[in-house]
């Protein structure tokens, strides 16, 4: 009890604009530092401005796309905006940990890379979220929810990767790796156009996004199976996980679950295009991104307290090359 309110009186002690200056050097060390860093975020934003091009350029969904009604009605229904707030409403508890955490950093207590990477997470979720209940859903916007959907998807896939580029050690920082994120961005980012070009067009474009996809996730999972070859033979022989290791674990199974709960989704519901997504088919997909983010979170935030309690500095060590 006295701990928690030592933290937050430091929280509210400590002056607002240290706590901003020291994320923005931190942001900006980690960007600087890192080469696959900068070239991830450069491919991010190449994918913002692909996946909002359309709007950008009031390209309208054209009238032989529009199959059905379907969409139409999940915009409507009480069950889809209930699970949309639910995730804005889970990341409240995060953005003040985050907060309170900001806090610790200049007693090196917490890790700025956790935070950093919840930070981000949370902002993938926060925005695309309120655009769409705020805007898309009332206006039944197909265009913005479409954009701001795939838009959201890539965040999230970013933030997954920029994690374990900085957790992961210079295992993850090799160009297969930078080239699989490149791929699944492409794949994503023409996914969104698959609902702007022409029906005669649109089987080819969806083929190309959807070989974009699995390629990229076909090249990553090569890399994650050697991880966890690794990891397999370092517990074999009685050594334990470090943190970072183990938080890398925590992000790559979640993410690999997220993955296939949405394309089992998409294969079970018959792959339909955006207008065909019923209330069912949204709900679940707007569930997969808030049990990602529950299950990272807590699990990530679990570690970094622990740490910061036990102050234990635990050198990476783990390398999946040394077991080939």
């Amino acid at each position: 009890m006295r701990t928690n309110i030592c933290l937050f009186a430091c929280l509210f002690t400590t002056p607002k604009s240290q706590l901003v200056s020291d994320l923005i050097i931190r942001i900006i060390s980690i960007i600087g530092y890192n080469m696959f860093i900068r070239f991830i975020l450069i491919i991010f934003l190449a994918s913002v401005l692909g996946c909002i091009l359309p709007l950008i350029l009031e390209l309208a969904i054209p009238s032989s796309n529009l199959i059905s009604n379907e969409i139409f009605y999940a915009f409507e229904s009480t069950e889809l905006k209930v699970v949309l707030v639910s995730c804005l409403i889970l990341t409240i508890p995060v953005l003040l940990e985050i907060l309170r955490d900001f806090t610790l950093f200049r007693s090196s207590l917490m890790s700025y890379n956790a935070t950093f990477s919840n930070l981000f997470l949370s902002i993938s979720i926060i925005f695309p979220d309120l655009i769409i209940l705020w805007l898309a859903l009332p206006r039944r916007d197909v265009r913005l929810f479409v954009c701001v959907s795939q838009l959201r998807l890539n965040a999230v896939v970013t933030s997954f990767s920029v994690y374990i580029v900085i957790i992961g050690g210079k295992y993850w920082q090799r160009k297969r790796v930078l080239l699989a994120y490149a791929l699944g961005m492409i794949g994503n980012v023409g996914m969104t156009w698959t609902e702007f070009v022409p029906g005669n067009i649109y089987q080819i474009a969806l083929i190309l996004s959807i070989t974009s996809i699995v390629t990229g996730v076909a090249i990553f999972s090569f890399d994650v199976l050697k991880w966890f070859i690794a990891v397999y033979m370092t517990l074999k022989d009685g050594q334990a996980l470090s943190t970072n290791e183990f938080c890398c674990n925590v992000y790559i199974l979640a993410a690999a679950g997220f993955y296939c709960a949405h394309c089992w989704t998409y294969f079970a519901f018959g792959f339909p295009r955006y207008c065909q997504y019923n209330t069912e088919y949204l709900v679940l997909y707007n569930f997969y991104f808030g049990a990602l983010f529950v299950t990272i979170s807590v699990f990530q935030g679990g570690v970094a307290r622990r740490e910061a309690i036990f102050q234990v500095i635990i050198p990476f060590r783990l390398d999946p090359d040394e077991h080939d």
